[in-house]
């Protein structure tokens, strides 16, 4: 396996790149994404020891950040998307019906539009903690790189952004919990609707 694309600082590969054709339009960010996170990093695991960024493109897209963060990070935020998306389109459907709806079955609507709103508000912060968690990893990151070139330890500031990555992950997943359990709630409702 051969990167499209590699920065040495003084003899470490830093930066990969990998490029996918515009022009085909199967070829996207995410295959350039899947190679670097599962091909690349099988086969050629010694050229990510000290990597600090990737870069992906594909001619239109591009996206740049850490491998960590692309693989563990990167999927717990597409779960986030997509679990938001469907609340999002679900709130659409739900306030439509309740639009046309009359008696007990638009309090029975109300009840699961107003569930559906507040996983809404969960998502958002629990993809703002990711966030959160995602900058100070790369603070970490970078703080590392750092005081490696200038042979100065900062050890307790680093410390530090690794407590806090670890506390905003997980403080993300204690609310994807949450929005799971009011997704459960939702459904309950939506059954007892339709029976």
């Amino acid at each position: 396996r051969i990167p499209d694309g590699i920065i040495y600082i003084n003899g470490l590969p830093l930066v990969v790149f990998e490029f996918k054709s515009s022009i085909r339009a199967e070829a996207s960010v995410f295959d350039a994404f899947i190679q670097l996170t599962v091909r690349y990093r099988r086969d050629i695991p010694e050229l990510f020891k000290y990597n600090a960024f990737c870069v992906l493109s594909d001619g239109v897209n591009n996206k740049a950040g850490s491998l960590v963060l692309f693989s563990s990070i990167g999927l717990f935020a597409l779960t986030l998307n997509t679990r938001y998306t469907h609340a999002i389109s679900r709130v659409r459907d739900i306030y439509q019906d309740v639009k046309q709806s009359s008696g007990a079955e638009t309090h029975k609507l109300s009840k699961e539009l107003d569930i559906m709103v507040k996983r809404c508000h969960i998502l958002k912060w629990s993809f703002g903690l990711l966030l959160c968690s995602g900058i100070s990893s790369g603070l970490f990151l970078l703080g590392s790189i750092f005081s490696r070139f200038i042979g100065h330890s900062t050890d307790q500031a680093l410390l530090l952004f690794v407590v806090f990555s670890v506390l905003f992950i997980f403080s993300s997943m204690i609310f994807l919990f949450i929005d799971v359990m009011a997704s459960l709630k939702a459904t309950m409702i939506h059954i007892e609707k339709i029976k």
